[in-house]
């Protein structure tokens, strides 16, 4: 059976027992198997499945109990439509836990640097916790409500038991994250060295690195589009993105604030250091994905 299935497209008139070993078949072939089914005799082969899908308006009750997953309307469309789903949460899964990985790391390689070349830390813990709770937690959350992408159903599906993120996903990450910690420390340096200021030079990199990553945002909503591309369909992330700017602005601009969190106010030059160095991550993602070959949409859809 294992080779019959290699080159059989339609069974018709099976027996039960025939549903039962195709989905074997299929499995030692190292396929991940969904078995739809109805009746009594699609008993073995749906419980047999990595995935039974048991239709819910004329499907016998034993159908329903063996299989995982119940389609009420009994409407093969819904299927397509639930993959099509499970891919696109995942994909948004990836990307939300992407720019997380990034960011902190970017945070991490920021402060370990300054330890060991025993300068001054440009960033204090307040500053850490606001962009922890600013920066980083809006961005995550409006990643995850990204619609599903063009071709999504056309892709291979990942292979059973494969890691959320892969090897050449983690490098990438790693290396948006060492781009984001040297803007920032490029930046305090920059206007340390400029202005001998060092409450001026920490706000410079405070707000380079908080708005960096709010950029930085965008970069992670494709591997292969631009960022800003159908950026609209993603209303939470223009607010969220669009008021965490607002919201990062008025730390340099409202006193009280300014107070709260040690900074001062940025003439338009610190501005335009910030400016460069929070676009850096953003634009030198976008200009990698263009290097990288585009994913063939004619997968197996699976």
């Amino acid at each position: 059976m294992r080779g019959v299935v290699r080159e059989v497209d339609v069974f018709a008139r099976v027996a039960p027992a025939q549903k039962y070993e195709i989905v074997r078949a299929f499995q030692a072939r190292g396929d991940v198997v969904a078995m739809t089914g109805d009746g009594v005799n699609d008993g073995p082969a749906l419980k047999a499945a990595d995935i039974g899908v048991a239709m819910g308006e004329r499907g016998t009750e034993m159908a329903r109990d063996l299989a995982d997953v119940i389609v009420m309307d009994d409407d093969f469309a819904s299927i397509v439509a639930a993959v099509e789903q499970g891919r696109a949460l995942r994909a948004n899964l990836q990307k939300a836990l992407r720019f997380l990985l990034a960011t902190n790391l970017a945070e991490v390689l920021v402060t370990v640097s300054a330890t060991v070349v025993g300068g001054a830390q440009p960033l204090s813990a307040l500053h850490l916790l606001w962009i922890n709770l600013v920066s980083d937690v809006v961005p995550a959350l409006a990643l995850g409500m990204e619609p599903a992408e063009p071709g999504v159903m056309r892709r291979p599906p990942p292979a059973p038991g494969a890691s959320l993120l892969s090897r050449s996903a983690l490098a990438t990450t790693a290396v948006d994250a060492a781009i984001m910690a040297a803007a920032t420390l490029g930046a305090f340096g920059l206007t340390r060295a400029r202005s001998g200021d060092g409450l001026r030079a920490s706000t410079v990199a405070f707000t380079t690195l908080s708005a960096g990553q709010l950029l930085y945002a965008l970069a992670c909503r494709s591997e292969d589009r631009p960022g800003v591309q159908g950026l609209g369909d993603n209303r939470a992330l223009v607010a969220g993105v669009g008021g965490m700017l607002l919201l990062q602005a008025a730390t340099v601009l409202v006193p009280p604030l300014r107070a709260v969190l040690g900074t001062t106010s940025l003439g338009l030059s610190d501005l335009a250091v910030v400016g460069a160095g929070a676009a850096a991550p953003l634009l030198v993602r976008e200009a990698l994905k263009t290097m990288r070959p585009r994913p063939a949409d004619g997968g197996r859809a699976g």
